[in-house]
């Protein structure tokens, strides 16, 4: 067998187990081997941290929602951090200091993260509650989260996020990756661990806290994996739904950042590779390593389709083409749309490794 045949069955067996093979295996064995939560009525002190960066727009209705959440107020902190805000983000959170709400304001700007490790030690909950200021929490949100920690071996929490915008503006390929994503987190979950979260609001017991290092740029995933790699549990909780009014969600520029902070992240959390808890390391790679060098994958996959058959090889790119095309109808549109967001998100992550490796890859905010 030549070189070009190993290089196309390695690299379409990959393609296939990541994006197929995976996700029905960590299925299977969501329903196997179960690990319930354990949830009871624990109501622990709860400090609430929403980091901010020129949110004028949406502070107000934040610090509302939280305020406005079904738990006992004296159970929770909630602390707004202006980042070097230009704009009127502090001053308007600075009305709400009646009501309890406390202000960290830099003048200058230090990075979502740094700002952050500067406020954690100052909060006085015995669970930390991250939530960007774009996230609307439902109502009953935290003390379903909160409900998690009764039992021991949990050591954060995951909200479920949910995009509005992307259902106003019809974006389809962005709904079915979340969809297919929280299908295979819900997995996760049941039966073993998450490895990060989403910033729209994720929770972790106060003492189970790692700073990640500086110029960390995936903080919702580093921050919560730290935890995992030293033991720790981390399970979604599909009655804690925040809703994400952000409109850049799924922006090329954001898939870009991304993208850097996954090349960073493969190294700060090479811990969940460790053998003693092969479960996780099982995830860490099927889930994380091997999509995150997939773009070179499928340029291997292209390459030796092409040298084996050129004529098959133009035929999948020109159905590629017709899969991302303008379809009518809401089927086309799914498959169309789909097909943008895998070619974009690829784009995207190729992108992201050029910036990564070069050492441009680390902006302090989206």
């Amino acid at each position: 067998m030549t070189s070009a045949w190993w290089t196309f069955w390695i690299s379409a067996g990959l393609v296939a187990y990541c994006y197929a093979v995976y996700p029905l295996l960590a299925l299977l064995l969501a329903r196997l081997f179960p690990r319930p939560v354990r949830r009871g009525d624990a109501v622990p002190s709860a400090s609430v941290l929403i980091p901010a960066l020129n949110e004028e727009r949406v502070i107000a209705a934040k610090i509302e929602n939280t305020l406005a959440l079904d738990y006992p107020p004296e159970k929770i902190e909630v602390l707004v951090i202006s980042d070097g805000s230009t704009d009127r983000t502090a001053e308007i959170a600075r009305r709400y200091a009646g009501r309890g709400v406390g202000v960290v304001e830099f003048a200058e700007r230090r990075g979502k993260l740094r700002a952050l490790l500067e406020v954690v030690p100052r909060a006085r909950g015995e669970i930390l509650v991250f939530s960007d200021a774009s996230g609307m929490l439902r109502p009953g949100s935290l003390r379903a989260m909160a409900s998690d920690f009764s039992d021991p071996s949990v050591g954060g929490v995951c909200g479920y996020y949910r995009s509005p915008g992307l259902q106003r503006e019809g974006r389809l390929g962005e709904l079915i990756y979340w969809e297919y994503e929280f299908a295979i987190k819900r997995a996760q979950s049941r039966w073993a661990t998450l490895l990060g979260a989403t910033g729209a609001m994720y929770a972790l017991r106060r003492e189970l806290f790692v700073p990640p290092p500086p110029g960390t740029i995936n903080d919702d995933f580093v921050i919560p994996a730290l935890m995992v790699a030293r033991g720790g549990r981390m399970v979604l909780e599909e009655g804690a739904v925040v809703d994400d009014l952000d409109p850049r969600m799924g922006d090329f520029k954001s898939r870009v950042r991304v993208a850097a902070g996954n090349w960073q992240q493969l190294f700060i959390c090479r811990g969940l590779l460790s053998p003693r808890r092969p479960g996780v390391a099982w995830q860490f790679l099927s889930h994380k390593v091997i999509r995150l060098v997939m773009p070179f994958i499928l340029i291997a996959l292209a390459l030796s389709l092409a040298a084996l058959a050129p004529a098959v090889g133009l035929a999948g790119l020109a159905a590629a083409a017709l899969c991302a095309a303008p379809w009518k109808g809401a089927a086309g549109r799914k498959v169309s749309s789909a097909a943008r967001k895998f070619i974009a998100g690829n784009a995207a992550a190729l992108w992201g490794a050029a910036l990564c490796f070069t050492r441009r890859g680390r902006p302090s905010w989206k």
